[in-house]
């Protein structure tokens, strides 16, 4: 006698439909964003709003080094569940690698290979991995799917300063953020 194990499909939960809004909303930002860059000019993009902000470079390299830091989170995460990860100090980064001398296009494709490569991670991670938890720092335990959440709403949240608004975003919206 065969015996069929039938279990039920998985039932999504609060952080899964957050992750799968964070996915939905990191590809709207991958298609929209590169081409809203590339229509500020290099000089444009140095340019320092005020002595202690960020230009649109050093923003945009800001923005890379959390894909970089934030790619490993993803990838390392689903090794083992529980893992901790070490905070990075941004404004260090963002200073040593002088973002303002590296050419606007070449930093403006690197931001959205970065993206493009988070995005696959979450697209091929196992719905169950989803859930490993982990911590960066001495911050609150999140899962995976909570800290991709929390990645785009870092995205969004200097894109809406940078720019004034960002979206409108299928099933999720900057606006307000």
């Amino acid at each position: 006698m065969v015996v069929t194990v039938v279990r039920p499909a998985r039932q999504p939960d609060a952080s899964s439909v957050g992750f799968e809004d964070a996915r939905r909303r990191l590809r709207y930002a991958i298609e929209r964003l590169p081409p809203q860059l590339r229509l500020r000019s290099d000089e444009v993009a140095r340019h320092r709003p005020a002595p202690e902000r960020w230009t649109l470079k050093e923003l945009v390299g800001h923005l890379v080094d959390s894909a970089v830091n934030n790619h490993r989170r993803f990838v390392c995460g689903q090794v083992q569940n529980f893992t901790k990860f070490p905070p990075y100090a941004h404004a260090d980064w963002v200073q040593i690698q002088c973002f303002n001398e590296m050419p606007w296009p070449e930093l403006i494709g690197l931001w959205r290979s970065m993206n493009v490569s988070i995005a696959h991670v979450w697209d091929v991670m196992p719905p169950e991995k989803s859930d490993y938890r982990c911590r960066v720092g001495d911050g609150e335990r999140t899962t995976l799917a909570g800290l991709a959440v929390a990645y785009v709403d870092h995205l969004e949240g200097h894109l809406v300063k940078s720019f004034g608004s960002w979206g409108p975003c299928p099933l999720g919206s900057a606006e307000g953020r």
